[in-house]
């Protein structure tokens, strides 16, 4: 399993915040703001763990000294 880092993305004129979560060899995946949850970034790993079918069922978290999060999936047993 690799590790999902999400990065936020101000907004700008023309485009709301987004995040941007990515991982080695997949594509990224960009979101805007859901307003209903309170953690953002832990709504968009967990959309990109969804849209790659990654069998997790957990998620730890921790911050990079550069403001992005990163994310750590717990893989199901096989």
């Amino acid at each position: 399993m690799k590790a999902i880092q999400v990065k936020v993305l101000p907004a700008t004129n023309t485009k709301p915040t987004r995040y941007k979560a990515w991982a080695e060899g997949c594509k990224p995946l960009v979101r805007s703001e859901v307003f209903d949850v309170t953690n953002q970034t832990h709504y968009i790993a967990w959309a990109f763990v969804m849209e790659h079918k990654w069998q997790v069922y957990d998620l730890l978290e921790g911050q990079l000294p550069n403001g992005d999060w990163v994310y750590i999936p717990h893989e199901l047993q096989r």
